[in-house]
């Protein structure tokens, strides 16, 4: 299936760490956001058992395993350590403040 380009809609590239838009990159040369450019991607095992080379590209990074080939960026990530991913999570639910409003509350009606 063929999706046509639309005019002012280019890639969007998100931050591996807290997917928020990319805006630098790091010394890696991974697109990140600015929170995020000190930080760099830790070690990552393929399905295989080997470990993935990041590899820069004309069209972004990139992962490349010696006995799977190349894989893309997005699925790279995907193979990480679960306990990275819940780190994240973790701090991305700390900030965000929870309240309860109720009907007869005169803030709900503003």
């Amino acid at each position: 299936m063929h999706i046509p380009k639309k005019y002012g809609v280019s890639k969007r590239t998100n931050c591996p760490f807290c997917d928020r838009p990319a805006t630098t990159h790091s010394a890696q040369e991974v697109p990140v956001c600015r929170l995020h450019k000190e930080r760099e991607l830790e070690e990552i095992k393929c399905v295989c058992g080997s470990f993935l080379a990041l590899e820069i590209g004309a069209y972004g990074p990139y992962f490349s395993c010696v006995n799977c080939g190349n894989l893309s960026f997005k699925k790279g990530l995907e193979m990480r350590n679960p306990q990275v991913k819940s780190q994240d999570t973790v701090e991305k639910k700390s900030n965000a403040a929870e309240m309860t409003v109720r009907s007869d509350d005169p803030r709900f009606f503003d």
